[in-house]
C-alpha cells in the first residue's frame, strides 16, 4: 500500500512538472517556429492565380542537343 502511494506521488509530481513548466515551454517553441514561417515565405512556390498571369515557355524550333557542337 506504501509503495503504491508512493508511485501515484510520483505521477502526481510529473503531472504537475509537466503542466507548469513542459507545456508552456513547449507552446513557446510553437509560437516561435510559426512566427519564423510566416516571415520565411521566400522559400514557397507562388500561388496559382498568379501562375495564370505568365506566359508559357515556347520551345525552340532548333533545340540544342546537350554536349554535342553545332555544325560539321
Amino acid at each position: 500500500m506504501k509503495s503504491l502511494l508512493k508511485d501515484l506521488a510520483n505521477c502526481h509530481k510529473i503531472i504537475q512538472e509537466l503542466v507548469e513548466e513542459i507545456i508552456p515551454s513547449l507552446m513557446e517553441e510553437i509560437e516561435k517556429l510559426k512566427t519564423q514561417i510566416n516571415q520565411n515565405n521566400n522559400n514557397s512556390h507562388p500561388l496559382l492565380s498568379t501562375d495564370k498571369n505568365r506566359k508559357p515557355k515556347t520551345k525552340s524550333a532548333f533545340p540544342q542537343r546537350k554536349g554535342k557542337k553545332n555544325g560539321g
